[in-house]
C-alpha cells in the first residue's frame, strides 16, 4: 500500500469516527467502522463469524435491552428488553451463535443477580442460567462449552470471585478463584489452555484497575494502574492469543484507548488513534472464529455512545 492510499484511508477513518488499530498489527488488510449509535452501550460482541454485532444498552424510555445490528452498519433490532433485565452489563455469545449470555448484577426476585440466556433470534424472555443466581455477575465470556463470569460469592460474605459453568447451566458454577487479589472483577478473557485474564476495575487502588492473570491457582498482576471507563471494563485476546487487548482510558486526559499487551514479552502498546475523541470505554470482545472485534464506547447523555466493529487480517 503506497503512502497516498494510506493517507486517504486515514482521512476516511477520521470521517467515519472509526476505531483504528495502529499496533500491534499492520495497517494493511485492516478495515474499521462505527457500526451504530446507542444510549450507554455497556458491552458488545460479534457473532462467531463476525457478521453481526450484539450489544447491551438502553432502548427508548430508558428500558435496558439487548440488541443486534449488522457489522457493516444498519438498523438495530431489539432482541430482549425490560424485566427481568435491569442493568445488563456483560455479554457474550455461544460458540454456535444461537445464544447470548447476559450478566445482570441488579435484577431482583428468585432469579435475580444472574447470567441470563437470550436467543439471538429474539422473541423470547431472558432465562436465568441455573447456578448463576445471586452472584451479581458483571463480565462474561464463553470458551468452547464453558461459560466464565465475574461476580461475588454470596456464601462467603460477598467476596469477589471468578466462576465457570458448563454452557446451558447443567451443573452448579465452580469457583475458579476468589480472594483479596480480586476487588471489582469485570471483563474476562480465557485462553485455550485455561489461563484466565481479568480486568479488575479497582485492583490497583486509588480508583485504578489492573489486569490479573489466573493460572494454575496462582493470581498475578500483569498490568497495573489501568484507568477503566465505567461499570463494564472490557478485555479480550487476539485469535492467535498473542496479544491481550484492554479497553481503558488515558489516566490523565480521560480519553478512550486500548492497551495492547504482547504476552510473550509483556510489552504494552497504546492504541488511541481516532477513538481518543471518546471519553468512555466499555466492553471489548472478539468473534469466536475470526479477528473481528466489537468495542463499546459506553457514553451516556443525549449524544449517547457508539458500538464499533474492528476487522484485521
Amino acid at each position: 500500500m503506497n503512502r497516498s492510499r494510506i493517507f486517504c484511508l486515514f482521512l476516511l477513518l477520521l470521517v467515519l469516527g472509526a476505531f483504528t488499530l495502529i499496533a500491534p498489527v499492520s495497517a494493511q488488510g485492516v478495515s474499521f467502522s462505527a457500526t451504530t449509535k446507542a444510549t450507554l452501550p455497556w458491552d458488545a460482541v460479534p457473532s462467531p463469524d463476525g457478521s453481526t454485532i450484539y450489544y447491551t444498552a438502553f432502548a427508548k424510555h430508558g428500558t435496558p435491552a439487548v440488541f443486534s445490528v449488522p457489522a457493516a452498519g444498519g438498523d438495530a433490532t431489539v432482541l430482549a428488553s425490560g424485566p427481568p433485565l435491569v442493568m445488563p452489563l456483560g455479554l457474550d455469545v455461544s460458540s454456535d451463535g444461537k445464544t447470548l449470555y447476559v450478566a445482570d448484577p441488579w435484577t431482583a426476585g428468585a432469579d435475580g443477580n444472574a447470567v441470563f440466556a437470550v436467543s439471538t433470534a429474539g422473541g423470547s424472555t431472558p432465562t436465568a442460567v441455573a447456578g448463576t443466581q445471586g452472584t451479581a455477575p458483571q463480565g462474561v465470556t464463553v470458551v468452547g462449552d464453558q461459560l466464565y463470569f465475574s461476580g461475588i460469592n454470596p456464601s462467603n460474605a460477598g467476596q469477589a470471585a471468578i466462576y465457570k459453568i458448563a454452557v446451558g447451566g447443567a451443573s452448579d458454577a465452580t469457583i475458579v478463584t476468589q480472594g483479596t487479589r480480586l476487588i471489582a472483577p469485570s471483563g474476562l478473557a480465557v485462553a485455550k489452555d485455561g489461563t484466565v485474564y481479568v480486568l479488575d476495575r479497582l485492583a490497583s487502588g486509588n480508583g485504578l484497575g489492573a489486569v490479573l492473570r489466573v493460572q494454575s491457582n496462582k493470581v498475578d498482576t500483569i498490568a497495573s494502574d489501568v484507568r477503566t471507563g465505567g461499570q463494564m471494563a472490557g478485555i479480550t485476546l487476539t485469535l492467535d492469543e498473542s496479544t491481550l487487548l484492554v479497553s481503558s482510558l488515558d489516566k490523565t486526559a480521560g480519553t478512550a484507548q486500548v492497551l495492547a499487551i504482547t504476552l510473550s514479552t509483556m510489552q504494552p502498546s497504546i492504541i488511541n488513534d481516532v477513538i481518543k475523541v471518546n471519553t468512555a470505554a466499555g466492553g471489548l470482545h472478539r468473534a469466536h472464529d475470526a479477528n473481528i472485534f466489537a468495542w463499546a464506547d459506553s457514553s451516556a447523555g443525549p449524544a449517547g455512545g457508539r458500538v464499533y466493529t474492528i476487522k484485521f487480517a
